[in-house]
């Protein structure tokens, strides 16, 4: 944890998987940033302004119930990702809210999803049921220590070399088909040789590039060039766009309103000064 002794941090690591953890940790430090405004408290319903300064243009509304402890924010990250965004765990953080609401955590983000999926992969495993790169896995591990235990006896050599050739009759009659076809099992002379197609010592390994692939370079090609005008077309538009919006805001600002139409709202600061 990045900071200790913070209850919601906590309770977010007890209950979501390390990497959806990092995500959540990662919008509560951007939250640390922000600055929040009450702009409307009405029988326990709060509404704020948050927004992060120098970075953020358009303020985010979050809607805050605290007694039934929901909350909502206009950036939309909940529906997006399945976890809170940073306007709102600002506002959390604010009301010293120690965990994350029930209503907040999904269960496919938590811990006890990951353990039951891994004690079913178990359990088929352990059935025979499992999926063949497991059991691939398991049979390459069993061979393994076979062959370390034995490597060092000679009788345990031979008992080894006896059975894979038991098991290739056997899987020949089986399966049908011939193993080891360019090698035999063992070696008569106890010398590890080189391959037939082993290449002269420095000279590199050159690959004819095929069709596909050189249709891939030209492709990837293209695309750089296309993101570096599109960068150079987006900081221009972008530029020109906050310049509109700063007018646009004058002495104010804007807010993204969390609910009702995509248009938004416009809070004149001079105007709500001289209500005070």
């Amino acid at each position: 944890m990045v900071m200790d002794n913070v209850k919601i941090l906590l309770h977010a690591r007890e209950i979501y998987t390390i990497e959806i953890y990092y995500l959540f940790e990662e919008q509560f430090l951007k939250g640390g940033s922000c600055y929040q405004e009450c702009v409307m408290l009405e029988d326990g319903v709060y509404k704020y302004h948050v927004w992060r300064p120098n970075v953020d243009i358009i303020r985010h509304e979050v809607i805050f119930n605290s007694r039934q402890m929901d909350i909502g924010c206009s950036c939309k990250l909940f529906t997006e990702l399945g976890i809170l965004c940073c306007h709102c765990l600002r506002i959390l953080n604010v009301h010293c809210v120690s965990e994350v609401p029930e209503k907040y955590i999904l269960k496919r983000w938590t811990k006890k999803v990951v353990e039951v999926d891994n004690f079913d992969i178990m359990s088929r495993v352990d059935s025979g049921n499992g999926a063949s790169s497991v059991w691939l896995l398991e049979i390459i591990r069993k061979f393994h220590r076979l062959a370390v235990y034995s490597q060092e006896n000679i009788e345990g050599q031979k008992i080894c070399e006896e059975a894979i050739v038991d098991a290739k009759r056997r899987l020949e009659a089986e399966c049908g088909g011939s193993l080891f076809e360019e090698c035999d099992i063992g070696s008569p002379s106890g010398v590890i040789k080189d391959p037939s197609t082993r290449r002269t010592k420095g000279l590199r390994n050159r690959r004819v590039s095929s069709v596909i692939s050189k249709k891939y370079n030209k492709a990837r090609g293209r695309k750089h060039l296309a993101n570096m005008v599109a960068s150079k077309i987006k900081s221009a538009v972008q530029s020109q766009v906050e310049d509109n919006i700063l007018n646009i805001a004058g002495d104010g600002y804007l807010v993204h309103p969390s609910s009702g139409g995509s248009s938004f709202c416009h809070v004149n600061t001079m105007s709500s000064m001289e209500d005070n």
